[in-house]
Parts: C-alpha cells; structure tokens; sequence
C-alpha cells in the first residue's frame, strides 16, 4: 500500500484564467504570498505550487478608453 510520508508535500499545477469583463480590460494579476510569475501581464497563468504558504492571485482590470470625434 502507497501512502504519503509524514510531512511530504506533492507538488501542484495550477491553470488560472482572468474573467472577460464588459467594459474593461485585463492589465495584471496582483499577487500576495511567494510566487513570482514570469509574465505577470498575461492573461492566462500556469504554476506549480509546492509550499503550504497562503497564495493570493488577483486580477487588475482598467476601464477601456473611448475616443469620439465630433465634426
């Protein structure tokens, strides 16, 4: 029978995708905790997770700009 040791921790890969929103536009994901990621302007991120520390991703939107012109 197979188990896991004590105090053994398995590694995790995590996929996360920021929502499309109506009227805005995905600028960043905002992180808290120990995770740098390579390319934090993406919208879609992958990661293994391998520490029981807290991890917080947060998606950072902006308002998208119109321009009008009127004549």
């Amino acid at each position: 029978m197979q188990g896991k040791l004590a105090g053994e921790w398995i590694s995790e890969r995590f996929t996360v995708r920021a929502l499309t929103l109506p009227g805005k536009r995905f600028s960043h994901w905002k992180v808290t905790g120990p995770l740098r990621l390579e390319d934090p302007t993406q919208p879609e991120v992958s990661f293994y997770w391998m520490t029981r520390e807290p991890l917080t991703l947060e998606a950072v939107y902006i308002d998208l700009g119109y321009l009008f012109r009127l004549r």
